[in-house]
């Protein structure tokens, strides 16, 4: 919930169509989101993907945008005059946005103590693995690429880990794509990019 207050206050300095348009998005997703029930840890960094990513979708979808004509971008030029990032997020460059997210497992920020890896960064990992598969499947990212990361979430539950969630984003693409597919070659390669086996169980 911080994350979406902070991006709402930052939008209402320097409102425009798009940025209401994003923050619906964000409380839409926030919906699937909320039965979950993964705040922290892992659990928490993928349900901050989630809204990331269905965020941008809807966006594209919205434009009719193809992979290439995507920013992939989240809230871009929100800071107006400011030199901190060119957007809040990015998903295609994590390390370059206001919130400099992770994007490999080597990367990853891990708990100290009691106090859990940032959700927030962490979450940049999940986000590069989707951008890598919409990259290789190309066309329009809210078909393939969002339908396996759509039925993949569902399945999720708060204690649930990137492991998990890649090895069912690869069960579903055999599912529906079938286990020799383009498709499923595609998840799998997305995740190892990101340093994720998946699949092998």
């Amino acid at each position: 919930m911080r994350s979406v207050g902070f991006e709402r206050d930052a939008a209402a300095h320097h409102p425009r169509r798009e940025d209401e348009i994003w923050i619906a998005q964000r409380v839409i997703t926030m919906q699937v989101r909320d039965e979950q029930r993964g705040d922290v840890c892992e659990s928490g960094a993928l349900n901050q993907s989630f809204s990331d990513v269905f965020a941008s979708l809807v966006e594209q979808w919205q434009k009719q945008q193809t992979f290439d004509e995507a920013s992939w971008l989240i809230l871009p030029d929100v800071f107006v005059g400011s030199s901190s990032g060119i957007a809040l997020r990015s998903l295609k460059e994590p390390g370059t946005a206001f919130i400099a997210q992770v994007s490999t497992m080597q990367k990853f920020q891990k708990s100290n103590n009691s106090v859990p890896g940032d959700i927030y960064i962490n979450s940049g990992i999940v986000n590069t693995a989707f951008y890598e598969l919409a990259k290789r499947l190309k066309g329009h990212a809210w078909e393939k690429p969002g339908k396996i990361w759509y039925e993949s979430y569902l399945t999720l539950t708060s204690k649930s880990n990137f492991q998990e969630f890649a090895d069912t984003t690869v069960s579903v693409a055999t599912r529906i794509y079938g286990a020799r597919s383009l498709e499923r070659e595609a998840v799998v390669q997305s995740w190892a990019v990101v340093g994720i086996a998946a699949g092998r169980g």
